[in-house]
């Protein structure tokens, strides 16, 4: 995988994140307000492969019981 590839993954995998974040899908399930800002854009693009770990884990955790 190039550098030019990584990074398209990781501005998918934020603009995913944050709009889930903000849809009217999961407002009942996200207790708090989450807002994005420079920074954490930056980070999550650069640091996708390990919040996607994290992120798969607590779904299937909190989801499917496991």
């Amino acid at each position: 995988m190039n550098f030019t590839t990584y990074i398209l993954l990781g501005i998918l995998f934020t603009f995913g994140v944050e709009y889930l974040a903000n849809s009217d899908i999961l407002k009942d399930k996200i207790k708090t307000e989450i807002s994005f800002g420079f920074w954490e854009r930056l980070l999550s693009i650069l640091f996708w492969p390990l919040l996607f770990t994290i992120f798969m884990y607590n779904f299937f955790k909190s989801y499917l019981g496991l």
